[in-house]
Formats: C-alpha cells, structure tokens, sequence
C-alpha cells in the first residue's frame, strides 16, 4: 500500500490497520489483540461465555492506544468537553451551504438518474468525456 508523502507515518499504520484484511488481524477487532498477539502462549483461546467482553475492550483499547490517536484525551472526549481541532463556519443561514465542498462538486449537475451520475462522477475522475443521452 502506498500513500502520498502528506500522510504521517502514524496515520499510515493506522489506515493499513483497519485495512488488514483478515478481520482477526485487523486493527481493532476483538481477535486482534489476544490471537494476533506474539508474546505468550495466549492460553486457551476457547470461544464460549463471557469472554467477548474482554475481547472487545481489548479490540477498542487497541485503537485508542494506537499512535495516531496518542493526543486525544478519551475521558474529556467521552463528557464531551474536547473541541474540534476544525470547526467549519457556516456561510449561509439556510441549510444548503456548500461552503466546505470543493468546487469541481458543487458545479456538477443535479441528477436524478442514478447510472447517469456514476458515469459522470467516473468521468470527472479519470479525465474521461463520456457522453451520455
């Protein structure tokens, strides 16, 4: 997987985390942490009873331990205390402001057709002219 030099290292490992495709590997995933795990011998991975629990706390501490998010506090996070680090300011009063929305979006036409809207979305990204009746 390759990504353009913009993107951090931390969100690198982060995003080829979530993409692993084995779901007991992936980043996050109940599995991950005691069955993707090298240290120990693991003992006993039996399937049954309480056990979820624990795994999934342990799927989600893999995530919110992960180097990407090693600045965000989850307790202020969690009583909603933490601001945004980016807060779009609305220009409009009304509820279609597409302030925030490239241009190259904004400026397609409304289509009500479906198929007609994938193959112009397609077009405008590969610099392909696909006309369409």
């Amino acid at each position: 997987m390759t990504f353009p030099l913009h993107v951090s290292r931390r969100a690198q490992s982060l995003i080829k985390g979530l993409l692993t495709r084995d779901p007991n590997h992936r980043l996050g995933s109940s599995a991950s942490k005691s069955s993707g795990s090298k240290r120990g011998g693991g003992g006993g991975g039996g399937g049954g009873g309480g056990g979820g629990a624990t795994k999934d706390t342990e799927g989600v501490l893999a995530l919110k331990t992960h180097q990407f998010f090693k600045s965000v506090d989850w307790h202020l996070l969690a009583v909603r205390k933490l601001s945004p680090p980016f807060a779009p300011k609305s220009r409009q009063s009304d509820a279609v402001d597409t302030a925030n929305f490239a241009p190259e979006f904004t400026r397609l036409p409304l289509y009500v057709d479906f198929y007609k809207c994938i193959i112009s979305l397609y077009s405008l990204f590969h610099n392909k002219f696909i006309l369409l009746s």
